[in-house]
């Protein structure tokens, strides 16, 4: 996981095994036509409670990305689907994603 990056309840960390399983599954879902397409990633954590899933983008404008997978294990039709979220850095991902599930999740 990036060591700037600090994990709010409920997204945990996953590990190598974990990761690859998350990546394989995007791999499999990301179409043509996707915003994703074609953009390599590494799996770092996962929201705790949904299919969220929180990518680094490793060639991308953005530095990262929350996909929630659906688990298909296929392509999927749309290039809608997965949905996804871009956050430039860790301060957006933070300010914009990290926090407010925090709240949410508390609540």
């Amino acid at each position: 996981m990036d060591t700037n990056l600090q994990l709010l309840a409920p997204w945990v960390a996953v590990d190598d095994s974990e990761s690859q399983r998350f990546e394989d599954e995007y791999a499999a879902e990301i179409a043509k036509g996707h915003p994703l397409y074609g953009v390599p990633v590494k799996a770092i954590a996962r929201r705790a409670d949904s299919n969220d899933v929180l990518f680094r983008l490793l060639r991308h404008l953005c530095d990262y990305a929350v996909v929630r997978l659906s688990w298909s294990g296929r392509e999927e039709l749309s290039p809608d689907s997965p949905h996804l979220d871009l956050y430039v850095d860790d301060q957006d991902l933070t300010e914009k994603r990290l926090i407010p599930d925090q709240h949410e999740h508390q609540s």
